[in-house]
């Protein structure tokens, strides 16, 4: 039993490879190592409620002096504080709920603030039996280099094309805002939330969404590829502490590519099967 930093692959791959680890962890009918998804244990963590199971994800930072320099390199955007942290301090130094170890698992370790980071490595070093931590973030330079130095790095390739998942209500989304000319998008803004994390969240999945129809080959590569670089132009924007409002306008009515990116004249995404 490792402590690991899981990388590689989309967030959503790395969620699930995090997720199987802990179930082969705590299976209680285990088949050469593996998991048997069926358990007790293994539903359970599926659902995180497990209680032997700490998930610690994305928080939405507090706009205080004291934490502006803690957090300075990642903008407003959500983070891993150390208040999180410390619950994982308390709940390593308890006895675990039921017989097995203890996971405690971090999802975006790359965006933890530096207290949180230096937080969590004093008590990883204190190294308490049947208690692992697993750590996600998309490379291992993208996290601390005292963090990543005391994990087991397992990178992960991207999931098969048929195991992709993406969300039907982006598909949807996506379709609709490229079958409109420019000049009659702006309707379609009252769809993104003026709340800059809410929004930020909701670029995220589009960028997952557009990413996952490009693999599965339903999206054609050079309009998935326009809309990813319209995307992330927004989000370098909104970490700019630019208005909510005016970069979705920029968005779809400048930067989201138009109709002539599609492979075929008539439909801009093959429909799904």
């Amino acid at each position: 039993m490792h402590n690991i930093l899981i990388t590689g692959g989309e967030q959503s791959d790395r969620v699930n490879f995090a997720t199987e680890y802990t179930q082969a962890l705590l299976c209680v009918n285990p088949t050469n190592k593996k998991a048997c998804h069926v358990c007790n244990n293994c539903t359970r963590i599926a659902s995180h409620t497990h209680p032997n199971l700490v998930w610690v994800t994305l928080s939405t930072p507090e706009a205080n002096d004291d934490q502006k320099n803690d957090q300075s390199s990642l903008g407003n955007l959500s983070v891993i504080k150390i208040d999180q942290i410390r619950r994982i301090i308390t709940e390593h130094h308890k006895a675990s709920f039921e017989d097995g170890i203890s996971a405690f698992i971090i999802t975006h370790m790359h965006r933890a603030t530096t207290s949180a980071a230096n937080a969590l490595l004093k008590v990883m070093e204190e190294n308490q039996p049947n208690k692992v931590f697993i750590a996600l973030a998309p490379s291992r330079t993208s996290v601390q280099k005292t963090i990543a130095s005391r994990l087991a790095c397992h990178t992960i390739k991207p999931a098969p094309l048929h195991l992709m998942p993406y969300d039907h209500q982006h598909h949807e989304l996506i379709n609709k805002i490229c079958a409109i000319p420019r000049k009659d998008r702006f309707e379609l803004c009252s769809q993104f939330s003026s709340d800059r994390e809410e929004l930020m969240m909701h670029l995220e999945e589009l960028t997952h969404t557009c990413h996952a129809l490009i693999r599965n080959n339903i999206l054609a590569s050079r309009l998935g590829l326009g809309i990813l670089m319209g995307l992330a132009t927004a989000k370098s924007e909104l970490k700019k502490n630019q208005n909510p409002r005016l970069i979705i306008e920029h968005l779809l009515l400048c930067l989201w590519p138009i109709q002539h990116f599609s492979i075929e004249q008539s439909t801009l995404c093959r429909p799904t099967t």
